[in-house]
């Protein structure tokens, strides 16, 4: 067993965040299980490009967060869903907080196990004061194996406390939203609203106190992680890169000539711009728009027919079959890597009046939805001939 500290965000003692990712670039890496108290789309969006290669290389990732004292967000929550194999949120009934921060990447003869102070979000990755505690086990060592089992014990142990552990779905995302015992903030909200602890921090300390306490923090390796606002034109926030700087393998680009196609111009709805007090929601609704098509099957069994498709409980006790796409995304032309989107399919949306079943979730898209309006660009789907997807949002209608 090899001990290392982690002591953000001082670059002698490298960070949370990219301890993570080499873990996950390891080839003998098979499985990756994180427990914390709370997840953000600030620090999930730094990890998917190496989960999503993992995950496609064979690897299986499970989460189980958090969602007390406010901290944990709705972007973070959906994001997670498309990130992992399997997402778990705990909250305790009986008022205790859920609180550990623990990051496991194991293979069959290694693994590298983290606890310590930082959640899974920007700051706790990258550029909070986190300390942290790194083991690199060699599991053919007797204390190495019994100290990863221990761990295990836990997480298992957590998984299994019953009222407290649930299935992270979409519709249980809805519901915490609505539950007025627990606080999901939206981190598009917090950004648009401007981050309202330094003024406390100024009426504790003086401002003055707090500008020259410590001087500026030293920058992570390898240079300034960007904030988590506005994105602009450049659209930079939805770029996935791998090391050596290529961004992952894409389909066809927006040359090449699909299968299937279907394109609608995108609402304030579907564009994420609805006006407050109303609900934002995260989808699409996959309309017939201008195309001959029978909207009511024509996107699960034609386009998406081929694809594997579960079946997920809803919160109105009725069920929907969900299943994850993988898309090649360009904006405008500008190819921004491979995103995993998830739809669901319920008949029981079309009830009497012809509504649409099949929903798009922006899911890992939601940062670039966030970054622009897009209300009245057009939305393109394709399934080209060698049977993957590309996904475009394009200024013009599709000729």
């Amino acid at each position: 067993m090899r001990i290392r500290f982690i002591g953000q965000p001082f670059p002698k003692y490298d960070q949370i965040g990219p301890v993570i990712c080499a873990a996950l670039r390891d080839e003998a890496s098979t499985n990756a299980w994180f427990a914390t108290a709370w997840t953000k789309r600030s620090g999930l969006r730094r990890l998917a490009a190496d989960l999503t290669r993992f995950r496609t290389g064979g690897g299986h990732a499970e989460v189980l967060v958090g969602v007390d004292e406010g901290g944990a967000t709705v972007e973070g929550l959906e994001i997670a869903i498309d990130l992992f194999d399997t997402a778990h949120v705990f909250h305790d009934p009986g008022g205790r907080t859920f609180h550990p921060k623990i990051y496991v990447v194991e293979g069959a003869v290694r693994a590298t196990a983290i606890v310590g102070s930082g959640n899974l979000t920007r700051g706790g990755l990258f550029t909070n004061y986190e300390g942290a505690v790194v083991a690199d086990l060699d599991l053919g060592v007797d204390d190495d194996a019994r100290y990863l089992s221990e761990i295990r014990a836990y997480y298992d142990r957590l998984m299994a406390v019953d009222g407290a552990c649930k299935l992270l779905t979409v519709g249980l995302i809805d519901d915490l939203k609505e539950d007025p015992k627990i606080v999901v903030t939206s981190e598009a909200k917090q950004n648009r609203g401007g981050r309202g602890r330094a003024s406390g921090k100024s009426k504790l300390f003086g401002e003055a106190a707090v500008k020259g306490l410590l001087g500026a923090p030293p920058l992570p390796a390898g240079g300034a992680v960007e904030e988590d606002g506005d994105a602009g034109d450049d659209f930079a926030v939805g770029v996935q890169q791998v090391p050596g700087g290529a961004t992952l393998a894409t389909a066809g680009g927006p040359e090449a000539q699909p299968e299937l196609r279907w394109w609608k111009k995108l609402t304030i709805s579907d564009a994420h711009r609805k006006p407050p007090p109303s609900h934002q929601r995260n989808y699409v609704a996959l309309t017939k728009a201008q195309f001959d098509i029978d909207w009511r099957t024509w996107f699960r069994d034609e386009l998406l027919g081929e694809l594997n498709w579960s079946t997920e409980p809803m919160s109105s006790g009725q069920s929907k079959e969900v299943t994850v796409v993988r898309f090649a995304v360009y904006v405008d032309g500008k190819h921004l890597g491979d995103r995993n989107l998830r739809f669901d399919h319920a008949p029981h949306r079309i009830a009497g009046q012809n509504n649409a079943p099949t929903y798009l979730n922006w899911s890992s898209m939601l940062t670039i939805i966030e970054s622009k309006d897009f209300t009245g660009w057009w939305l393109e789907l394709a399934k080209l001939g060698d049977g993957t997807y590309r996904l475009q949002l394009l200024r013009g209608e599709p000729s």
